[in-house]
């Protein structure tokens, strides 16, 4: 794995961008950043084992290097004692460095089950038949107007009872909590090996495109879509949600 110091050998101009540099450091990067990812990607399996159905899709929309298609698709030839049929993947992301590089991962390993990668943008992506949908700190990226738009295709193309795993980064509507929040992770990063001149210069270069909402507020936008929602993932400012179409 190679280590992340993209930010410790220079300070970048601009927005941060998942470019090949990113993509070559990602693994490293997210699980030093992240304190919930570890979690996620051990357990995302179990989702995989109880909800999956036959003859349907499963969407990983924003899929970086595939990890989590990976954790999912090798998971399921235990499920049950069962294989399930007739089962696709659809890993999407518009970063052709992160497509490119998870093709090569994939492409190493065996599987029952074909996966797709489509270099595009997640909104040109029809998600349909779908028993499983991944969105794994992706919506953070868009436009606060165009969330709610999003989450509700994704509601359209769930069949009932399927689920949405939902993970983002928050904030907290109380300003001394947020602050002591940061502060909390700004040193579980620190603990992890990133200096404090790293830490600012990836909090410059992000904050412009990552606007965040508040817990109660995905929770809320969920719900109003039709969702019933669950967090089942929290760690620091960072949380990961299981999002429920109901039975018919």
């Amino acid at each position: 794995m190679t280590k992340d110091n993209i930010y410790a050998e220079q300070d970048i101009p601009g927005d941060f961008q998942f470019n090949d540099l990113v993509a070559e450091v990602f693994p490293d990067m997210i699980q030093r950043s992240v304190p919930i990812y570890n979690a996620i990607l051990e357990n995302i399996p179990l989702l995989g084992h109880r909800y999956i159905q036959d003859q349907t899709n499963v969407y990983d929309l924003g899929c970086s290097l595939g990890a989590m298609t990976f954790a999912v698709r090798q998971s399921l030839p235990l499920k049950q004692g069962e294989v399930p049929q007739g089962v696709n993947f659809y890993a999407v992301d518009n970063s052709e460095a992160m497509i490119q590089r998870a093709k090569l991962k994939l492409a190493g390993y065996q599987s029952n089950y074909p996966t797709h990668f489509l270099l595009d943008n997640i909104e040109n992506v029809t998600i349909t038949n779908a028993s499983l949908v991944i969105m794994n700190f992706v919506l953070q990226f868009f436009k606060p107007a165009e969330r709610y738009a999003q989450l509700e295709r994704i509601y359209a193309g769930l069949n009932p009872g399927g689920v949405l795993m939902l993970s983002e980064k928050f904030i907290n509507p109380d300003p001394l909590a947020e602050e002591q929040i940061c502060q909390l992770h700004w040193d579980f990063k620190a603990k992890n090996g990133y200096s404090q001149l790293e830490i600012e210069r990836k909090r410059n270069a992000i904050e412009n495109i990552m606007i965040l909402d508040t817990l109660p507020e995905h929770l809320a936008r969920l719900e109003q879509i039709g969702f019933k929602a669950v967090i089942w993932q929290l760690g620091f400012n960072f949380c990961s949600i299981l999002a429920f179409k109901p039975q018919a």
